[in-house]
């Protein structure tokens, strides 16, 4: 017999499975679930979107077998003479909301006549767990074993003015089953809400540890981020910001459906790219010292040199320090080109670049020298320039004539080109 447990079938099960988890679109808002985990700055940063955590597909069956186990306590309450309501009047899950709707969760259920208390109404909260975590909880208690499924049931309680939750745990290894009645305790739930609209209102949060190699952020899905581990000044998971790393946009926190507001008036842009020329990269996402701040820039040191978020000459957009490491910037090299290229943007991949490329394969370049002898070139010119890049400290131009040129002021180098010989 031929067992293959690493056979083709499985492997489209595992493909299937993190597609599928991972074309669910993000929440934009913090729920409750995690309101407890001990880091602000992870929060923070998760509120912001500003990474996602993106897991194998085994991972992702993982969590629909947790969904599973909900159904199947429901029953089990429901078999013993339980009063289960799993859902609202319009057929959805049980939810709450606060701070404008930046702040909510989805509670399993609400159960009354329990044996333990038959007149008591009860948030109830289902959880798996593996054996070594099921033994951690089956002797030590939710609040220490699982502090963050227990903030999550007092956030329900408050919310749901109830004073009582459930909490019910299956070992996912051999069935065996533990449950936990938890009473509402009013001071830790007011303090978990007062952090929770901190973090959704300010501009920054403090990480829970001082070391980037602190063994809580090791395995920290929002450690590269965080710790400015990108490869580039402004930190950010995706390809692309929207408003809410903008120092511009505020969580509208007196308002529903989860609003942002920007202080200049555009409209807010929230899970795709906002396109803004006006962004404004938070200060705590840019790896660099705030030197001083204005309403349309912030100037930042970094290295031995200053550079500037902002739209003026010289200045950087918060999409060109996406784009930019520190080694660059600390040399100012590129700097230096902004200075003199008026209007030049830094790019991740140069398009001129690659029109350069294309020509080269066909075309001898028009010109090769020194920067000095690109000037007494480009004077026998009569060319506009079109369009003006930067890319690793070369400056890239491309005029009207059709020909492009790349300076590399670093090693005193210029290239010209065209798709027709001179």
């Amino acid at each position: 017999m031929d067992i293959n447990i690493e056979s083709e079938t499985i492997a489209r099960i595992w493909e299937w499975w993190a597609k599928k988890g991972r074309s669910e679109a993000p929440r934009r808002y913090l729920g409750a679930s995690v309101a407890g985990h001990e880091c602000d700055r992870y929060l923070w940063l998760h509120f912001r979107g500003l990474f996602r955590e993106r897991f194998e597909g085994r991972m992702y069956r993982l969590f629909e077998r947790g969904r599973r186990e909900e159904e199947q306590f429901i029953a089990e309450l429901r078999g013993i003479g339980c009063e289960v309501w799993d859902r609202s009047a319009d057929g959805q899950q049980f939810s709450v909301s606060a701070l404008g709707g930046h702040f909510g969760g989805h509670l399993d259920a609400v159960v009354r006549g329990l044996p333990d208390a038959p007149k008591t109404p009860h948030v109830a909260e289902f959880k798996t767990h593996s054996d070594q975590s099921f033994r951690k909880l089956a002797r030590a208690g939710v609040l220490d074993a699982k502090p963050m499924h227990f903030c999550q049931m007092q956030i329900y309680m408050g919310m749901m003015k109830l004073d009582r939750a459930l909490y019910l745990a299956v070992n996912k290894d051999n069935d065996d089953l533990y449950a936990e009645r938890v009473h509402f305790d009013r001071d830790y739930f007011k303090s978990a809400m007062l952090r929770v609209r901190r973090i959704i209102e300010q501009p920054c949060a403090d990480r829970c540890a001082k070391r980037r190699d602190d063994w809580r952020c090791k395995g920290c899905a929002a450690h590269a981020v965080c710790w400015h581990e990108t490869g580039a000044v402004f930190s950010r998971q995706f390809p692309w910001s929207d408003c809410r790393s903008c120092c511009h946009a505020t969580a509208d926190v007196e308002g529903e459906g989860a609003r942002w507001t920007c202080r200049l008036g555009r409209t807010c842009v929230i899970g795709s790219a906002c396109n803004c020329a006006d962004h404004l990269a938070l200060p705590a996402l840019v790896d660099a010292d705030v030197d001083t701040a204005t309403e349309r820039s912030v100037t930042y040191k970094i290295g031995g040199q200053t550079i500037t978020n902002g739209l003026a000459n010289g200045q950087f957009t918060s999409e060109e320090l996406a784009h930019i490491g520190r080694e660059p910037l600390e040399q100012g090299v590129i700097q230096k080109i902004k200075d003199v290229m008026e209007g030049a943007r830094v790019v991740r991949q140069s398009t001129i670049r690659a029109r350069m490329e294309a020509y080269a394969k066909d075309v001898p370049p028009l010109f090769e020298g020194s920067l000095k002898e690109m000037r007494q070139f480009m004077n026998m010119q009569c060319w506009q320039v079109t369009e003006r890049e930067l890319v690793d400290g070369i400056g890239y131009f491309a005029f009207d004539s059709g020909a492009c040129m790349s300076v590399d002021e670093a090693n005193d180098r210029a290239v010209v080109q065209s798709d027709v010989p001179f």
